[in-house]
């Protein structure tokens, strides 16, 4: 994957670029391949993954891509993202400036507006191949939990994704992140099991821990 563009103006708040604006309905959301479908959630965690890449680096070329699904995350309202959010460790600065980029909490709204109101590329420009990659093991795990493996992708398969099948060249991002600790993965297990209990969650487990009972709470912060 070629690299992305670096932050042009070292900027530390999110500049104004009406030009990719459009007040017409939005095209729906573009899939990043066949067969899959994207619930209401996890479209929305899309867009402002989209918009944080177009701010940050005045790009649209592979928008979607590792670090700006975290961003999704970080801004997210729905109850993956809550869960994120909530953990005290979570930190998405080092992330951030890794790529020597940076966001501050004022940013929040115009993320949010931008991305209801941003036409997007097709899938081929939008998604970087580590977005690809990523999607591709949420739907893998959408296929494991999910009942005989149908409906929409959702953010708790994404986030399972990257706890649960995160590449080991990735581990460095989610240690910045503060969710490389092996205890996050477990805890989201416990949280995803009493969220969503129509989907078999279990079977992210190794096969022995299956039948093992689940604590009451978790045992984890």
């Amino acid at each position: 994957m070629a690299k992305p563009p670096e932050n042009p103006g070292g900027f530390d708040r999110l500049p104004v670029v009406p030009s990719v604006f459009s007040h017409a309905p939005l095209s729906p959301l573009p899939p990043h391949g066949p067969q899959v479908s994207y619930d209401a959630e996890l479209e929305r965690l899309i867009r402002v993954a989209a918009a944080a890449e177009w701010n940050l680096t005045r790009s649209d070329t592979g928008a979607v891509n590792y670090e700006t699904l975290v961003i999704g995350f970080a801004f997210g309202q729905d109850a993956a993202s809550r869960f994120v959010r909530e953990k005290r460790r979570f930190r998405l600065e080092p992330l951030l400036a890794s790529r020597r980029l940076s966001l501050t909490s004022d940013d929040e709204g115009t993320l949010q507006r931008q991305a209801h109101t941003t036409q997007l590329p097709s899938p081929e420009v939008l998604y970087s191949s580590s977005a690809w990659q990523m999607l591709d093991l949420a739907a893998e795990i959408r296929q494991l939990v999910a009942e005989n493996g149908a409906g929409p992708l959702g953010p708790r398969h994404l986030l399972a994704a990257f706890l649960h099948r995160n590449p080991a060249e990735r581990a460095e991002d989610l240690r910045r992140c503060g969710v490389g600790s092996w205890w996050f993965p477990w805890s989201f297990l416990w949280f995803a099991q009493r969220e969503w209990k129509e989907e078999h969650w279990q079977a992210l487990y190794p096969r022995p821990l299956r039948s093992l009972p689940w604590p009451r709470r978790p045992l984890w912060r």
